[in-house]
């Protein structure tokens, strides 16, 4: 009821007029966990419900016939759903599916049409094998046939009724791609590691198909072969480097066999390096040099943000909502950068530019990137969705800048902490000791951290003890973080 949520850019690949993300949180299916609805990546639903077969009568068969059905990897449930004579365990529906049994429903804990319960209505579901699918699919019908039992009495029910409903993810055109006979987008659902590149095709096509990303023709992208033997790879670009070499030998200007950056940065000072959760793509280090980072969002939600040598803002990581993928086209070189950690739906990004000012991107539920009035780009009163915004904020020259879950905080260049966003645990009230002489800042969830003459400080959230400062920590101090409630 009391809360915000943004949106990376606008993606609807169905044309429905639904945000992709939000098609997928609605209900549509997701295998891959891409955020991308399975239907634009070739499968297909498959749903189709019969009329009433009519009332369950002793001996009696109704059939209903399936049609325009599409191949499957996996057995697909059948629901029955049945209003009759079924309280008896000798009372049942014998299921058939083109003329061969797939067992029995309601044998067990079904109710007669007279019970309150549920109406007096039964539901099971019983599974079609994806062969017998596929099969059908071929010749252009299933037909399902139900048997009500020799003791299944019409009578009792005048107002029974049978249904059969097929729901099923099936592999339309393009669906799949190595024509395995398995749905690539369940393929890859069940295995990340089939689509490392995050670009929902099969590695496997991704190579067979695009030469540039497998230039060695092992099957394997090269972005991987560079992550399983960074060796091959000096620079950490995902590019292996004696591909690069043969397409750009003014790269290795002393014609030693080795990329020129790797000459000069030779010892890995400047490389990131990362491991853990990296599912979306935060092992992508899409930078080979690097004079800061940071890391934001939470748990599988993250994402990483770095300074190259030329002061650019580099992302990469889970970058699918709250706008933080919208770096401002203007940002220029900066100095100093923080990422926002509670995520998914509350991701943001915060930089100093070279001139002092302080921009911001991503979620501001809290105006933890600024007010109204510093805001530019994106849609004026859409508090929904940050896209295409950014924030500036003018308070003068400022060093660094920390972010916590909701709030920032940033340093003035005369030793004065400024704090701004959700301030309900005290962590933008800023003590009058940090108004001056503070050397460095950090944030924790809830929380702020200081450093004053060689001194923590520490103020907001303390549900854990946080803000306690140890007497150790009272002198001789020279850099500090913040974990979430630590």
């Amino acid at each position: 009821a009391y809360h915000t949520i943004a949106l990376s850019p606008f993606k609807d690949c169905n044309n429905n007029g639904i945000h992709d993300p939000l098609d997928v949180a609605a209900g549509a299916t997701d295998l891959n966990h891409d955020f991308v609805p399975d239907t634009c990546q070739g499968a297909i639903e498959y749903t189709a419900t019969s009329p009433s077969l009519g009332v369950p009568t002793a001996n009696i068969p109704v059939s209903y016939t399936f049609t325009g059905l599409v191949p499957t990897d996996t057995d697909a449930p059948l629901t029955i759903r049945a209003k009759g004579d079924f309280e008896a365990a000798n009372e049942f529906l014998t299921v058939k599916v083109n003329g061969v049994s797939l067992g029995k429903v309601f044998e067990s804990g079904a109710v007669n049409c007279s019970n309150a319960t549920n109406g007096g209505e039964n539901t099971a579901a019983i599974y079609v094998p994806a062969n017998d699918i596929t099969a059908a699919a071929v010749v252009g019908s299933l037909t399902v046939t139900l048997l009500p039992s020799p003791t299944v009495t019409a009578g009792e029910c005048a107002n029974g009724f049978m249904t059969v409903s097929l729901r099923y993810v099936g592999i339309g055109p393009g669906g799949d791609c190595d024509n395995n006979g398995k749905l690539d987008v369940r393929e890859m659902g069940v295995n990340p590691n089939f689509d490392y590149n995050h670009n929902g095709i099969l590695d496997f096509c991704d190579c067979r198909d695009n030469e540039a990303l497998d230039r060695d023709r092992n099957g394997i992208l090269d972005v991987l072969d560079c992550v399983n033997t960074p060796s091959i790879d000096c620079d950490g670009n995902g590019h292996i480097d004696t591909y690069e070499l043969f397409d750009q030998p003014a790269l290795d200007c002393n014609a030693n066999g080795v990329l020129d950056t790797c000459d000069v940065a030779g010892k890995n000072s400047d490389r990131v390096f990362v491991w853990g959760y990296t599912q979306d793509g935060q092992n992508n280090v899409p930078v080979s040099t690097v004079t800061q980072i940071a890391v934001g969002g939470s748990e599988q939600y993250g994402f990483i943000m770095a300074l190259d040598l030329q002061g650019s803002v580099r992302m990469w990581g889970f970058l699918y909502i709250s706008g933080i993928n919208n770096v401002p086209s203007d940002l220029g070189a900066c100095t100093a950068i923080a990422a926002g950690r509670y995520g998914p739906f509350n991701n943001f990004a915060v930089a100093i530019q070279a001139n002092g000012i302080i921009r911001a991107w991503g979620d501001n539920s809290y105006g933890q990137c600024g007010t109204e009035s510093e805001r530019s780009g994106g849609y004026a009163g859409d508090t929904d969705s940050n896209r295409g915004a950014s924030w500036s904020k003018n308070v003068g020259a400022c060093t660094q800048v920390a972010a916590g879950s909701n709030h920032t905080v940033a340093l003035k260049i005369d030793g004065a902490v400024l704090a701004w966003g959700y301030i309900g645990d005290g962590q933008c009230t800023i003590p009058d000791a940090a108004n001056s002489g503070v050397s460095a800042i950090a944030c924790g969830n809830a929380h702020t951290i200081a450093i004053k003459d060689g001194a923590v400080l520490a103020w907001g959230n303390n549900g854990n003890g946080q803000c306690i400062i140890p007497d150790s920590a009272n002198s001789g101090v020279s850099a500090i973080a913040g974990g979430a409630s630590h």
